[in-house]
């Protein structure tokens, strides 16, 4: 595995500053079950790793505001799965989201991981 710094931002600007600052060789961390195989593997080499899952604007969840759904970038597949409005709106991505992997995989990996990853 390649050596790379890891930063854990408290705030969402923390993040946005760090992204800014490392650009392309910074890769983001929510759920992590694509980008921990692509560090042990090699294919992905970051100068630095920012972990976003305790920050507080990003917090997991699926709200409805206006008549829009909204899904937080760290909401794991088992949530998109679950959530009666995705559901009822959103049937493709409900399937799409409960084949991904495993159970224990849908329990970690991210939405937005994922379509980020794709």
């Amino acid at each position: 595995m390649h050596t790379f710094a890891y930063a854990r931002p408290a705030t969402l600007a923390e993040a946005v500053a760090l992204l800014d600052a490392h650009g392309p060789d910074a890769r983001l961390l929510a759920g992590g079950t694509d980008l921990v195989i692509r560090l042990r593997d090699g294919s992905a080499r970051p100068s630095v790793v920012i972990d976003v899952k305790r920050i507080a604007e990003l917090r997991p969840g699926i709200r409805e505001d206006a008549g829009c759904i909204t899904i937080s970038a760290t909401t794991v597949m088992t949530d998109v799965v679950a959530d009666e409005r995705v559901r009822r709106h959103f049937p493709a991505l409900v399937e799409a989201a409960a084949v991904v992997g495993s159970v224990q995989i849908r329990n970690r990996a991210t939405l937005a991981g994922n379509v980020c990853n794709a």
